[in-house]
């Protein structure tokens, strides 16, 4: 099935309840909470909607970003994290309006970024940055509609 195939399908079945439809936060396992408020708050300019022994909450336009750390989750999700044999894959996305403009602020601010903004074959322009845990942000835009 081609891209677009999956797509017109993916949006024919929109209209169905499930679980994808209610996605209300992302939580990010951080080592120092105090160093990712720092970060996400001074450096990426969300701003802390909740904070409290461990745990914070960054609202943004369409979901909350929590950060947490491991000492703050249940005894069998810190058992699967502390687990040296399970891959770490922590990767999340942001849609912006120019991502060629927010990569140089955001790498004037001291943002490292592991990839400069490219266009993908699918017509997405996007950026690569990790935070101070080694989470991988992808910011990104359109350039070529379907």
């Amino acid at each position: 099935m081609s891209t677009s195939q999956l797509g017109k399908k993916i949006r024919k079945k929109g209209g169905e309840k499930t679980m994808t439809n209610k996605i209300m936060a992302i939580a990010l396992v951080v080592s120092s909470l105090e160093r990712a408020i720092d970060f996400y708050q001074n450096k990426l300019g969300l701003k802390i909607s909740r904070a409290d022994n461990g745990y914070a909450e960054l609202a943004t336009e369409c979901a909350v970003l929590e950060l947490m750390t491991k000492e703050t989750l249940p005894n069998k999700i810190q058992a699967l994290i502390s687990n040296k044999s399970q891959p770490k894959a922590y990767y999340a996305f942001a849609q912006v309006e120019d991502v060629d403009v927010l990569y140089k602020e955001l790498k004037e601010k001291g943002v490292e970024f592991i990839a400069r903004p490219q266009t993908m074959p699918w017509g997405q322009r996007a950026a690569y940055f990790t935070d101070p845990d080694g989470n991988i942000w992808e910011i990104s835009q359109w350039v070529k509609q379907n």
